[in-house]
């Protein structure tokens, strides 16, 4: 399965968004209706790859280097502008 950058900034942003500390894979999926759960487990371990997201029990939550990126994202940056 190849790396949808765009799928990884649509997580970040969801779950940040989200009134939720914590959220299950099934959860994410839901926020993201246009995605196959697969696809989305696939990009959730990527981003735990690269620290963005930690598993806390069962669930994932966004980390402070996650936080940072939401930032990023949401003031313009996007992972395919590097």
């Amino acid at each position: 399965m190849k790396r949808n950058p765009d799928l990884l900034d649509k997580i970040i942003i969801a779950m940040v968004d989200s009134p939720k500390y914590t959220l299950a894979t099934n959860d994410i999926a839901k926020l993201l209706p246009s995605e196959q759960i697969k696809t989305v487990t696939y990009h959730l371990h990527l981003l735990m790859d690269m620290g963005h997201i930690a598993l806390l029990g069962p669930d994932y939550r966004v980390t402070s280097a996650g936080q940072d990126h939401y930032d990023k994202v949401t003031n313009g940056y996007a992972w395919s502008s590097k």
